[in-house]
């Protein structure tokens, strides 16, 4: 029974897994590319697409916000759509820090291309940095920005902007570089857009400052844009699934995937706010000054490309007056930390799904005995050893009720003797054993129950959770989120699966088909942990050994209380 109540468990374990993969595949996306509709562009102020007029200049692939429903965006004519996603190349200008190597793009400003110089493609390719930022028209994701305004002209994404120099390096011993991009117009308006890179952070300060030399109020405000194709993201391994697609901050934590985004695009004025593009491990965010109004919208144009911006509360500038309108990008790995530092809840791009509530303090734990002894694997040594300490007693009563039945093994299988097939005598004399000795044969299930929900709040931190890519344990296990390349994790868990039905003996209390199981049970479960992350079964076969320890410990006790009773 007690080998029975473990099978029962890891088929529990498969089944939520499983139907967790479908919810996440049917609700919450998959990443998957979908055909591509016909689309009838609106802009990001419309109230509903049905609203939209059916004019043909509708049809305009203009991406820039609007200031007002009822206003002219810029005194020239929109940008039209182009086979290569609708983007226009000027010049280059390179910036590198200790973590990114970036390229601004003089035709907008827009950061075009951006690489993380400390995570590679592959952990055996660590010359080669992994790219989350491109211009590549099939995978498109840039950030865009500018000025939109009523009476005056004002730079988009779509002007040409002057520069001084092509490189920028941060200088040993400086903790930030400033990029200057200079717009000017004849009527004298001057905008120069900065942005500004950090060392050691992944953060990015944008800003436009405009100084008002015209004739006349110049009255209009700052977007901030995401612009992505949407792509399938091949996944490594099929048994995580994770998400591709958006999420916003309006007070609340929201996620929408990009049938979301299509079916009802964002419209929300709100006060503070963020907008993010999210993948596995990753994430693009826009994050508009807290203290300001800002709409978050979102677009969708031609070649399944989705717009996902803010723009900021318009402002006025009077003449020989200036003004500076900033906000922050964060751009890079889903460091949970420093993203909630940036933003409320902006740490949640990090999807634990259902779990969150008890995956999160998981993750706070884990992150803290890192801290301590500098390795992702102890880490998880330790913290299996922490579980198994605060679920000691319940696996007390476990081992208990497994050693009771080790006891009653020989008395159920006279039991089978003698009843032979008549399952309904059979039945009933074990329940009148069971009531003879006070013994709940189900009393060793609440403990693995309890214990479930922990199991699974572990595989999504090691899945979701950017510390664990290629986080090195010790000799051939390099990387902890990947399945071990030798399968020795597995075997071994196999191994002390095996050695823990041994140490039950109550096969012998069996039916045939029962045992039959429990015989394929280990090899089964050794193939099924091949494909999960090394950590995952790290964690697992630690536990197996704590458990065989313990259990060891309490047959031993239960022999010496069995002696001394009959002794007495």
């Amino acid at each position: 029974m007690d080998n029975i109540r473990f099978f029962l468990f890891c088929a529990l374990v498969l089944v939520v897994f499983l139907l967790w993969q479908a919810w996440m595949e049917d609700y919450a996306g998959n990443g998957e590319s979908t055909p591509e509709p016909e689309v009838v562009e609106q802009p990001a102020d419309a109230p509903a697409r049905d609203d939209l007029p059916a004019a043909p200049e509708q049809r305009d692939m203009d991406d820039r916000p609007i200031l007002e429903p009822d206003s002219a965006e810029v005194d020239q004519p929109p940008a039209r759509a182009h086979e290569d996603g609708g983007l226009t190349r000027g010049d280059r200008v390179v910036v590198e820090t200790d973590l990114l190597r970036v390229e601004i793009d003089t035709r907008g400003g827009d950061l075009r291309t951006l690489y993380m110089l400390d995570y590679p493609v592959e952990i055996d390719r660590p010359d080669e940095p992994l790219q989350l930022l491109t211009d590549d028209p099939d995978r498109l994701y840039v950030i865009q920005g500018g000025l939109v305004a009523r009476d005056l002209p004002a730079p988009s994404h779509h002007d040409n902007w002057r520069v001084e120099q092509r490189e920028y390096r941060l200088a040993d011993g400086a903790d930030t570089v400033s990029v200057p991009l200079v717009w000017e117009h004849e009527s004298g308006l001057r905008v120069v857009k900065r942005y500004t890179f950090h060392r050691g952070d992944y953060m990015i300060e944008l800003e436009h400052r405009l100084e008002n030399n015209s004739g006349q109020d110049w009255r209009g405000t700052q977007y901030t844009q995401l612009q992505r194709r949407e792509v399938d993201i091949p996944r490594d391994n099929w048994f995580i699934r994770t998400f591709l697609g958006a999420a916003l901050y309006d007070g609340s934590y929201e996620r929408l995937n990009y049938d979301d985004l299509r079916d009802e695009p964002v419209h929300r004025e709100v006060q503070g706010g963020w907008v993010a593009m999210i993948q596995h491990y990753y994430t693009g965010a826009v994050i508009p000054p807290a203290d300001t109004t800002n709409l978050l919208y979102s677009r969708l144009l031609d070649g399944n490309r989705h717009i996902f911006g803010a723009r900021g509360e318009p402002v006025s500038v009077a003449p020989g007056d200036s003004a500076s309108l900033s906000s922050q990008l964060y751009v890079g790995p889903q460091y949970q930390a420093r993203m909630a530092e940036l933003a409320p809840r902006l740490d949640r791009t990090v999807d634990y799904g259902m779990l969150t509530i008890l995956a999160k303090p998981v993750y706070e734990i884990m992150r803290w005995i890192h801290s301590v002894v500098g390795n992702w694997g102890w880490t998880i040594v330790i913290f299996t050893l922490m579980v198994k300490a605060v679920f000691y007693k319940l696996s007390d009563t476990q081992f208990r009720s497994m050693a009771k039945m080790r006891e009653f093994a020989p008395r159920i299988k006279a039991l089978r003797e003698r009843h032979g097939d008549d399952r309904e005598k059979l039945n009933k004399a074990m329940m009148e054993l069971y009531r003879e000795e006070k013994f709940n044969p189900l009393g060793g299930c609440l403990p693995i129950l309890v214990q479930l929900p922990v199991f699974i709040a572990l595989y999504w931190v090691l899945i979701e959770s950017v510390e664990f890519r290629h986080a090195p344990f010790t000799l051939w296990i390099q990387d902890l989120a990947a399945p071990d390349p030798y399968y020795v994790l597995p075997v071994l868990f196999g191994i002390s699966m095996f050695i823990q039905q041994k140490m039950s003996q109550a096969a012998m209390a069996m039916d045939p088909i029962q045992q039959r199981i429990l015989m394929f049970l280990p090899l089964v479960l050794m193939i099924f942990f091949a494909f999960f992350p090394a950590g995952l079964v790290l964690y697992w076969f630690i536990n197996n050994i704590i458990s065989m320890a313990q259990q060891h410990y309490v047959n031993r006790r239960h022999d010496a209380e069995q002696a001394a009773r009959r002794g007495s």
